[in-house]
């Protein structure tokens, strides 16, 4: 049985990385996605083309052995790392040195926020189970070995500590900085493999997670354990402030939402966890009832729909100044948005929408008739075979999203159509909103295009090229030429 678990958690490894492959080199195309298009106000002015310098920064070889589907850079952009096999045995390397010799790596490196410290699964396996042992490695040191790591180690947001799930004996336990936790019968992570999963509140000072103890399932925040309930489906939810808490249970066969430890209404079905404004007021999630779901804001319900659509339980309603409420609803066949209890216009389809950074402006992808286009403040931009989720820029006038036609995918960066190419990344803007860069692919090679101009060319063996802006006028990615990893730092010289 164990043989069959670390199989399905090696599968498991993957999905991350390779989702993450897919969503930047292919994935700029369906509608489910986030929006926003052409800009109302004043445009940034027509100069000539930005002349750009560009150097590179050895950072290491690569071994022809690694298992690539496992690699992962840094959240800065300036780290890399990826297990290779040596042998009958695995390692890891990051910034090109080789650590230390296992049976077995199971997991990616696992990065700090802050880029410093790095984590990894390992393990050391012999044909006899009880030999059998894993640990977590954190910044080169094997931390205490068990019978399973269930989880891939999660840093707090300041990078000083680490928690994650171990098993042993059959009971499982969090494991944060070094110290055990207590023993269940089993801890609930949403995605056991993946770094979704992480119990550390926003301020670092706080750890909750969900467990499983005698046929119950109950929360325990700070250690305290919470009311048992007949079933609790993911970890529970900090406010932003950390300060709040919520979490979804099943009482017989009726669901409700706690928060703050108070239990709200009973429905037949929750379908998202629930959400906390930006400033920590407000909560919302969907319930269903009577074979309608319906947005529950604040304790009180919205209007009943036969589907609340787009994301509700990866991304929140709520504006970013948190006065206002946005979401998709399906009547019939039809499908509109809800943006302050005003329905908006009915397609085949729409995405979740998205508010400006200043709140005052909406967007989001329709589809009608097989076309996809976006709709900001309410009006519809050019139809596409497909279009992507869009960004807005800080200032909340510019708007950029990816589009695909006969041809290839492009840019449309305040209504204006770029380059086609095979395929292009999610777009970025820079702090002062006068630049935007993206991640393109075209003959099997990928380059970073920035104000329309395109940068040199690297191999698309890297799962994901993350854009860092250092400065309106510079930025940095990490590249691979032939058999080498580089940070390439791209300068504005005009």
């Amino acid at each position: 049985m164990k043989n069959n678990d670390a199989q399905l958690r090696k599968i498991s490894l993957l999905i991350l990385p390779i989702s993450l492959l897919v969503f930047i080199l292919l994935g700029c195309a369906r509608p489910n996605l986030s929006p926003m298009p052409t800009p109302a106000a004043s445009p940034v002015p027509e100069t000539a083309k930005s002349e750009w310098e560009t150097s590179e920064t050895f950072l290491t070889e690569i071994d022809f052995d690694g298992v690539y589907e496992l690699a992962a850079a840094s959240p800065d952009a300036r780290r890399f790392g990826y297990p290779i096999e040596v042998g009958l045995n695995m390692l890891m390397i990051v910034d090109g040195v080789r650590g230390k010799e296992y049976t077995t790596v199971w997991s990616q490196p696992v990065f700090s926020p802050d880029s410093q410290r790095v984590a990894y699964i390992a393990g050391i396996h012999h044909i006899a189970p009880k030999k059998s042992r894993e640990f977590v490695v954190v910044d080169g040191l094997e931390g205490k070995s068990y019978d399973y790591i269930g989880s891939l180690p999660s840093f707090s947001r300041d990078g000083q500590r680490i928690a994650y799930v171990a098993e042993q004996d059959s009971r499982q336990f969090m494991v944060t900085d070094g110290k055990e936790g207590k023993e269940y019968d089993r801890l609930i992570t949403r995605l056991p493999y993946t770094s979704y999963f992480n119990p550390f509140s926003p301020d670092d000072q706080r750890i909750a997670y969900t467990v499983e103890e005698g046929g119950k399932q109950f929360i325990v925040v700070d250690g305290a354990e919470g009311r048992p309930y007949d079933f609790i489906w993911e970890p529970p939810t900090f406010s932003p402030d950390s300060q709040r808490i919520a979490h979804a249970a099943k009482v017989s066969d009726r669901w409700l939402m706690v928060i703050d430890g108070v239990e709200g209404k009973k429905y037949q079905f929750l379908a998202s966890s629930s959400v906390f404004s930006p400033d920590s007021q407000r909560t919302a999630y969907v319930a269903k009832e009577d074979g309608k779901k319906i947005l529950v804001i604040d304790g009180g319900e919205n209007k009943r729909y036969d589907d609340i659509t787009s994301g509700i339980p990866f991304f929140g309603p709520f504006s970013p100044d948190s006065t206002r409420v946005a979401y998709a609803a399906r009547l019939d066949d039809r499908e509109f948005t809800i943006v302050d209890d005003v329905e908006g216009k009915a397609y085949d389809s729409v995405s979740l929408p998205v508010f400006s950074p200043d709140s005052r402006r909406v967007a989001y992808v329709a589809e009608d008739g097989g076309e996809r286009f976006m709709v900001l403040d309410g009006k519809e931009g050019k139809r596409y075979e497909e279009v992507s989720l869009p960004v807005f820029s800080a200032g909340s006038q510019r708007i950029a999203y990816i589009a695909q036609n006969e041809g290839g995918q492009f840019a449309v960066v305040d209504g204006k159509e770029g380059e086609r190419y095979d395929a292009a990344g999610t777009p970025m803007f820079s702090p002062d909103s006068q630049r935007l860069a993206f991640v393109v692919k075209f003959d099997l090679q990928q380059f970073v295009v920035i104000d329309g101009v395109e940068g040199p060319s690297y191999s698309t063996a890297l799962t994901k090229v993350a854009i860092v802006f250092d400065s309106p006028d510079s930025l940095h990615h990490l590249g691979i030429k032939e058999n080498a990893v580089y940070l390439v730092q791209i300068d504005n010289i005009t």
